[in-house]
């Protein structure tokens, strides 16, 4: 049981490194102050983290996670993690905080692609989404506590050295189990043939495989063999059906779902990004706007309670696809508010704003990183997933780029309205093509 808290622990941690670094709405004003930064500025520092994850993700899921495997990713992206938090709280100029948000981005890229495969590829089927979805835990953590150091400390340069703590405490609980951290579907990919999916408790078959095999350590794999998954005696996987929707999709169909999904994974970008600006286009002052998103962010922890209560209960499918239908509406009532110039707008404005992140929590914001490691094989899991999570990465970096330009530009109400028409589009596929993967084994 102790690996399984460990585990649960790894995919809260490397959430928490994406989720804190991900943006910098909660120091921005204050770093485009101090550095006397124009509009194009303020955005290529606050997307430049998401630029570079999604061409780490790319790099990994083409050419190193297989190579190098899971847990070794991992490590390298907390120890990016904690150098950029470092550089970042150093700078004394644009240009150093700009290379600084790159380094972290790069920490982002892995832990968010790489986390959740660990865990998802480590743990029963039975426990399989409870476990994945505390990286989303971990995540909404991380968006939470930039507004908790920056409203205490009021120096940006605290809140970005703080950053690094989340991949210390990765890197802390990743190497307390290093000898069992491994994925051993990974293990088991390096000697079998992955379409033939491979239990994730393994059996003697696989060991002897093992030790005949030279590109596998032969004493980590045998261990791996050996040891229980943690709460493995509680149900076995052999009985589910594997992961394979090639019959139906094919590698290509599952990737064009991917990056739908990834889409939809995007739906609280404007709020994380920004939120603090939108909210003062409501009309709310600069100090009330900030604690105001801090309020929004932290009530996404009671929606991730609820999420961690009934994601082994309800279908994936289900889940994800009222919470994308809540989004719409949501997008939609604040832009027709924006646009209507209603007096006391900001009560409605923050109102559906919420709606949107707790909605995000409880569909395609955790589903996301629930059920992309579940719509591949394990072959082609890797590359899938980098497909899909650098989508998601390349569809923020325009957001990110363009959000604040684009509600100056067309206005607050044109913008949120816009993008809601683009939700109703994924929103129609995902009806139509998604799959229910609660039940398959990987």
């Amino acid at each position: 049981m102790w690996f399984a808290y460990v585990l649960g622990a790894i995919g809260l941690a490397g959430g928490a490194v994406y989720g804190y670094n991900v943006g910098a709405s909660a120091y921005l004003d204050q770093v485009a102050e101090d550095f006397a930064l124009s509009v194009a500025q303020m955005q290529m520092i606050s997307s430049m983290a998401t630029v570079t994850d999604a061409i780490s993700m790319l790099v990994l899921g083409n050419l190193l996670l297989d190579k190098f495997g899971r847990r070794n990713l991992v490590a390298f992206g907390a120890v990016c993690n904690v150098c950029g938090a470092v550089l970042g709280a150093l700078a004394d100029r644009f240009e150093i905080l700009l290379v600084a948000r790159a380094v972290s981005g790069v920490a982002n890229g892995i832990n968010i692609l790489t986390v959740p495969m660990l865990v998802a590829e480590s743990a029963p089927l039975a426990h399989r989404g409870l476990l994945v979805s505390l990286a989303q835990v971990g995540i909404v953590i991380g968006f939470t506590l930039p507004y908790v150091v920056q409203l205490s400390a009021k120096r940006w340069q605290v809140t970005v050295a703080c950053g690094g703590a989340p991949g210390a405490a990765l890197l802390l609980f990743l190497v307390s189990v290093w000898s069992r951290a491994e994925s051993k579907a990974w293990l088991a990919s390096r000697i079998e043939p992955a379409y033939e999916v491979v239990p994730a408790h393994g059996n003697n078959v696989e060991a002897q495989s093992a030790r005949e095999s030279d590109e596998v350590d032969e004493e980590e794999f045998a261990r791996a063999s050996r040891e229980e998954t943690p709460m493995e005696s509680e149900e076995s996987d052999d009985a589910a059906p594997t992961s394979s929707y090639e019959g139906q999709f094919g590698f290509y169909g599952r990737c064009a779902l991917a990056v739908v999904l990834a889409f939809t994974n995007n739906a609280s970008d404007a709020i994380i990004f920004y939120g603090p600006q939108i909210i003062q286009d409501a009309g709310m002052g600069s100090e009330d706007s900030l604690v105001t998103a801090l309020i929004i962010s932290a009530a996404n922890i009671p929606a991730m309670i609820l999420v961690l209560v009934v994601i082994e209960r309800f279908p994936r499918r289900m889940m994800l696809l009222w919470g994308l239908l809540v989004i719409v509406v949501a997008y939609v009532v604040v832009g027709l508010t924006f646009l209507s110039k209603l007096h006391n707008a900001h009560v409605l404005v923050v109102g559906g704003l919420l709606t949107i992140m707790m909605a995000y929590q409880v569909g395609p914001g955790t589903l996301f990183l629930v059920v992309l490691p579940e719509l591949f094989v394990q072959e082609h899991r890797a590359k899938g997933m980098a497909i899909g999570a650098s989508s998601m990465s390349f569809f923020s970096i325009v957001c990110n780029g363009t959000m604040l330009s684009t509600i100056k530009t067309f206005g607050p109400g044109a913008t949120f309205l816009f993008y809601s028409s683009l939700y109703v589009i994924c929103l129609a596929i995902l009806v139509r093509y998604l799959p229910e993967s609660k039940n398959v084994r990987i």
